[in-house]
C-alpha cells in the first residue's frame, strides 16, 4: 500500500512539473499597425493590431503593454493597391536581436479577418519556435524511495542477438518544395531539397518548358531550372553577420529576364539585394538597399515589388512605395 501511495504521490510531481513548464509563455509586445490614413477607407492600425492579436494562441504568448517588458516586439504595416492589401508583421526578439517577418494578401475588405486569421497562425508558428528554444527542460523528478519487499523470484527470458534491432540510420534533413502543381496543366511533383529552406519564389516560364524555382534559407540561395527534373543553376550566399527573411521575382525591366528581390537583415540593418537570373548565374544588380521587398501580383511579368523601411525603433515606416527599375538603378 505504501508503495502505491508513493507511486501516486510521483505521478502528480512529474504532472505537475511538465505543467508549470507548459505554462510558461513569450512575452509579446504588440504595437499599432501601420497604415497610410489619407487613402479614403484605410482600416485604423488599432483595429488591425487588435483583430491580429484576439486570434493569436494564448497558450503562447502573453501580451505586455511596453516594449521594454517584452521578449519579443511585433510590429506591421498594412499596404493597399488597389483591391489588393498586403499586411505584414515583423517580429524581433529583443533579447538575440534577431527578426522575422510573415505577412498575408488578399482582395478587398471582406478579406481582411480571414487574412488576420492565416496570419495568425503564421505568427503562432513563428513564436512556437521562440518558446520551445526559450523554455529549458523541466527537472526530472526525484525517483521514490524504495519500500522493502520480500524477495521475489525474477525470471529472465535469454536475448536472441539475431533478432536484436537494428540501430536507427541518420536520415539528412531536407526541404519539401510544395509548388502550385494543382494549378499547372502540366501537372508539378515536389522535389527533395538537402538542406533547410524557408523561403520560394517561382521565375518565368522558359521556352524549354523549363520553370524558374528559387529558394532560400538563412544566408544561401539557390536558382533552379524545373522541368521533368530538377536543375541547379547557380548558388548565392550573404555575409555569416546577415540573414535572409524573404525572396520574391518580378520582371520590373519587361526585358524578359526575371529579377529577384532578396529581403536581408545585416546586424538589425536591413541591407538588401537584387539579382538577374541570368542563362548559368545569378548576377548582382544592387547590394546594400534599404528596403524590405514585396511581390504584389500573380503574373511575374505584371508583378510589381513594393518597399518599405523600418524606422528608428525597428518597426515598419508608415508608407510603402512602389520600386521603379531605370536601367541598373533602383528607386522608389
Amino acid at each position: 500500500m505504501k508503495s502505491f501511495l508513493l507511486a501516486i504521490v510521483s505521478a502528480v510531481m512529474v504532472l505537475s512539473i511538465a505543467g508549470t513548464a507548459q505554462s510558461a509563455s513569450v512575452s509579446v509586445h504588440a504595437a499599432e499597425v501601420t497604415t497610410d490614413q489619407t487613402i479614403a477607407g484605410m482600416p485604423r492600425g488599432t483595429s488591425l493590431r487588435d483583430l491580429l492579436v484576439s486570434r493569436i494562441d494564448r497558450s503562447l504568448v502573453r501580451f505586455v503593454e511596453q516594449p521594454e517588458q517584452a521578449d519579443v516586439v511585433m510590429s506591421g504595416s498594412y499596404n493597399s493597391f488597389g483591391r489588393m492589401f498586403s499586411w505584414d508583421v515583423l517580429l524581433k526578439n529583443r533579447k538575440s536581436g534577431s527578426m522575422i517577418t510573415v505577412f498575408e494578401q488578399g482582395d478587398g475588405s471582406d478579406d481582411i479577418i480571414p487574412a488576420a486569421g492565416r496570419l495568425a497562425r503564421k505568427i503562432d508558428k513563428e513564436l512556437a519556435g521562440m518558446f520551445s528554444a526559450a523554455v529549458s527542460p523541466a527537472p526530472a523528478a526525484a525517483p521514490p524511495q524504495s519500500i522493502p519487499t520480500a524477495p521475489s523470484a525474477t525470471v529472465t527470458a535469454p536475448v536472441n542477438p539475431s533478432i536484436a534491432p537494428a540501430a536507427a540510420k541518420p536520415v539528412a534533413e531536407n526541404y519539401i518544395v510544395k509548388t502550385e502543381a494543382e494549378a499547372d496543366a502540366n501537372g508539378w511533383n515536389s522535389d527533395s531539397f538537402e538542406g533547410v529552406f524557408s523561403n520560394v519564389t517561382l521565375g518565368r516560364r522558359l521556352p524549354s518548358g523549363e520553370r524558374e524555382l528559387f529558394v532560400a534559407g538563412e544566408r544561401i540561395i539557390r536558382f533552379y531550372h524545373k522541368g521533368t527534373e530538377l536543375k541547379l543553376i547557380a548558388e548565392a550566399s550573404v555575409p555569416v553577420t546577415a540573414r535572409i527573411l524573404a525572396i520574391d521575382s518580378a520582371d520590373l525591366d519587361h526585358d524578359g529576364i526575371t529579377e529577384l528581390y532578396v529581403t536581408i537583415i545585416d546586424r538589425d540593418v536591413v541591407s538588401s539585394r537584387v539579382y538577374r537570373a541570368e542563362a548559368q548565374s545569378l548576377q548582382m544588380l544592387a547590394d546594400n538597399l534599404p528596403w524590405l521587398f514585396r511581390g504584389i501580383g500573380v503574373d511575374i511579368a505584371s508583378r510589381k515589388i513594393q518597399t518599405q523601411e523600418l524606422g528608428a525603433g525597428g518597426g515598419f515606416s508608415t508608407q510603402a512605395h512602389e520600386l521603379a527599375m531605370n536601367g541598373q538603378r533602383f528607386e522608389t
